[in-house]
């Protein structure tokens, strides 16, 4: 299939899952549609994540071994969209299968800049409480970092970091 074609095409959550459900019948086709997240035009890049992401709700197991690709490919892009949906994959998965300290640091930048969308401060945020499951040493500090931006930050961040301080204080 020509994903960058393809994509562009893209005008719905329908159209995104009607893919997602073609690669779990095709899934020999995922590699050359994760290599499209990458691609230069914005747009194309962003509907190939959000068809992956779709892919990973559902069936996980086929996204897992294009973890570190997804890891490089989110720590490289500059476009919230793909970022967005990239960490929602990462948020879901064993933490011990995420081996980038790199991306650690970003998901504690993401978290303290303003400019950050509060979907991807969420799914920061949630990446490393699930991280503090195998490493407890940064639980302080994301703690700190929620708890500076509770009164300020949206209804969506204060909900998700109700949720994760709730998690990280059992």
């Amino acid at each position: 299939m020509d994903w960058p074609e393809t994509l562009i095409s893209i005008k719905s959550g329908g159209q995104s899952k009607y893919f997602s459900s073609y690669l779990q019948q095709h899934p020999e086709e995922l590699p050359e549609l994760i290599k499209t997240i990458s691609h230069s035009e914005p747009k194309i890049a962003w509907r190939a994540a959000w068809v992956v992401d779709n892919l990973a709700r559902n069936k996980r197991h086929l996204v897992e071994p294009y973890l570190s690709q997804l890891t490089n490919i989110v720590l490289k892009t500059s476009h919230h969209g793909v970022h967005r949906h990239i960490t929602n994959i990462l948020r879901m998965i064993d933490p011990a299968d995420i081996d980038n300290g790199h991306l650690v640091d970003t998901c504690f930048h993401w978290m303290t800049n303003s400019n950050t969308p509060v979907a991807l401060q969420a799914n920061a945020m949630e990446i490393i409480a699930n991280l503090c499951t195998i490493y407890p040493e940064l639980a302080n500090e994301l703690v700190s970092i929620i708890d500076a931006g509770y009164e300020m930050g949206s209804p969506g961040y204060r909900s998700r970091a109700t949720k994760i301080l709730k998690k990280l204080r059992k």
